[in-house]
């Protein structure tokens, strides 16, 4: 079982699945680490415009296999836009998801302000660009993924590290009785 965590760069993601694994004792990885580590190197920088994004998927699904053999679960964090040019945003493929084949989608929101100011303290980022349209995006293909996939979407604003560990429980516990 995958439970695929999104949301865009700065909002959270990680933070909130590091606490929830060391709680509810799932694995957790992030997307862009796991792509990291199967390609041998990065593929954007700390502006995150992301080059490559086809070959990354591959990547990832390859890397997501190989710990689905050993976990039984896995929370997996990531994105489904990517920063392809300064303004230009990049939907993963359908076809990365399907592959993936996730049981929920969590995905994480924040005011604009607020990842703005992360991105800046983490980053060093002080020109992360047009955060409402990345948010906004990123929310559309969530949705667009959850309806094609059928499978349940849960979105959370700002959420506490409890109301999280609760989310991702309810969806464990529920795909158990299924």
């Amino acid at each position: 079982m995958i439970i695929f965590v999104a949301g865009v760069h700065g909002v959270g993601k990680t933070h909130l699945c590091r606490e929830m694994s060391g709680t509810v004792g799932v694995k957790h990885a992030s997307a862009s680490q796991l792509i990291k580590e199967e390609k041998r190197a990065e593929t954007w920088g700390d502006d995150k415009i992301v080059t490559e994004i086809a070959s990354n998927q591959d990547a990832l699904t390859i890397a997501v296999d190989r710990i689905l053999a050993q976990e039984g679960a896995l929370v997996l964090d990531g994105h489904f836009v990517l920063k392809k040019a300064p303004g230009v945003f990049a939907e993963i493929p359908m076809e990365t998801f399907q592959r993936l084949g996730p049981s929920a989608i969590v995905l994480i929101e924040n005011e604009p302000q607020v990842v703005a100011q992360r991105l800046l303290q983490r980053d060093s980022n002080a020109n992360a660009g047009d955060i409402k349209s990345f948010i906004d995006s990123e929310r559309r293909a969530a949705l667009r993924t959850s309806l094609e996939l059928k499978i349940p979407l849960f979105v959370m604003h700002n959420p506490s590290a409890e109301s999280f560990v609760d989310c991702i429980e309810t969806i464990i516990n529920f795909s158990a009785r299924n």
